[in-house]
C-alpha cells in the first residue's frame, strides 16, 4: 500500500488560496466599477494583458515553454469535448432541457447557444 505524504508547507498552500479568492474577487469589483466607463472589449483587452504578463512571469518561473507543451492532443481535446453537451444543457433556453429555470451551473457563453 502507497503511503500517504503531507503537504511541506500546508500554511502556504491557505494563504495562495486565500489570495486567489482576494484577487479574483477584487478583478471582478474594479471590472464592475469600470464598466460604466470604458467599453467593455477595452476592458477584456487590458485584463487580457495583465493574465498573460501573470501566465508569462509563472512559466518563466516554472522552467519556461517546456512546462505548458502539449503532451497529448487526445488527452487535451477530450475536456472540451466532454464538457460542450454539458454547457448546452445547462440553460434553460436550450429546447431539449427539462428544466426552465436558471441553472447554477456556469453557461458556456453566447456563442454556444441557440438563439
Amino acid at each position: 500500500m502507497a503511503e500517504s505524504r503531507g503537504s511541506a508547507s500546508p500554511g502556504r498552500g491557505i494563504l495562495y488560496s486565500l489570495l486567489g479568492g482576494f484577487l479574483l474577487t477584487a478583478n471582478d469589483a474594479v471590472l464592475k466599477w469600470l464598466t460604466g466607463d470604458y467599453p467593455v472589449g477595452q476592458l477584456l483587452f487590458f485584463r487580457g494583458l495583465f493574465v498573460l504578463a501573470a501566465i508569462s512571469i509563472i512559466v518563466w518561473r516554472s522552467g519556461g515553454l517546456e512546462v505548458i507543451r502539449i503532451k497529448s492532443f487526445g488527452d487535451s481535446s477530450s475536456a472540451p469535448v466532454l464538457l460542450l453537451p454539458a454547457g448546452f444543457c445547462s440553460s434553460p433556453e436550450f429546447p431539449i432541457c427539462r428544466w426552465r429555470t436558471p441553472s447554477p451551473l456556469p453557461s458556456p457563453g453566447p456563442c454556444l447557444l441557440p438563439p
